[in-house]
Parts: C-alpha cells; sequence; structure tokens
C-alpha cells in the first residue's frame, strides 16, 4: 500500500516535454510576413469575354432548363451569378430588371426578331 501512495492520480497522462531538436526561433522582425493571396473568381482558363459569355449561358441553360450538368467550378461561379440574379428578381424593380436582362440571354437581347 506504501506504493500506491506514491503514485500520483493520473499517472497515465504524458506531459509535455519542450522539442529539444527544433532550431532556435527567430524575433519577429527577423521573419518576413508573406500573405497568401486569393483569387475573387475562378478564371477557368478563359479571356474574360469568352469566360463571361460562358457563364451568362450556363445561368440563361439553368433558368430556362432548371438543372445543368458542368464541372464543379464552373457550377461554383455560375451559381454566383445566379444567386445575384434571383436576388435583383425580388427586389423586382425597372432598373434590377433591366441588370438582369444584361446578365442573361433572353430573346429580345439578340439582336433577333
Amino acid at each position: 500500500m506504501e506504493d500506491a501512495a506514491e503514485i500520483p492520480p493520473n499517472f497515465w497522462l504524458k506531459t509535455k516535454q519542450p522539442h529539444t531538436t527544433a532550431p532556435p526561433r527567430k524575433s519577429a522582425a527577423a521573419v518576413p510576413f508573406v500573405s497568401i493571396m486569393y483569387t475573387k473568381y475562378r478564371k477557368l482558363g478563359r479571356k474574360s469575354s469568352h469566360r463571361q459569355a460562358l457563364l451568362r449561358n450556363l445561368v440563361t441553360s439553368l433558368f430556362i432548363h432548371e438543372s445543368i450538368a458542368t464541372t464543379y467550378p464552373k457550377a461554383k461561379e455560375a451559381q454566383r451569378l445566379a444567386e445575384k440574379c434571383i436576388t435583383l428578381a425580388k427586389k423586382n424593380t425597372e432598373a434590377s430588371r433591366s441588370r438582369t436582362e444584361q446578365i442573361l440571354f433572353v430573346r429580345d437581347n439578340l439582336g433577333g426578331e
């Protein structure tokens, strides 16, 4: 019983020991700050005009057919544009209608009959 009194109650927990093989730390002034730059949108490997036309076509097809089959990055970018169109449609003002018509390919915007 004398040995049991000498063992602490949480003897199975390991204590954290300092890592001895790590190099010494540099001061904060010596380490340059490198920020990570994120892009605002996916470029999809296309020129800006081609990318805009592609996304407009995807969103227009989505609204007409209610579902589309495309790649994940294209779908995520089309989703952003579609949600903006839906938000504009909820406002139901003349300005929001004209802005939505600029985004979508509708028969009137094609210059045809």
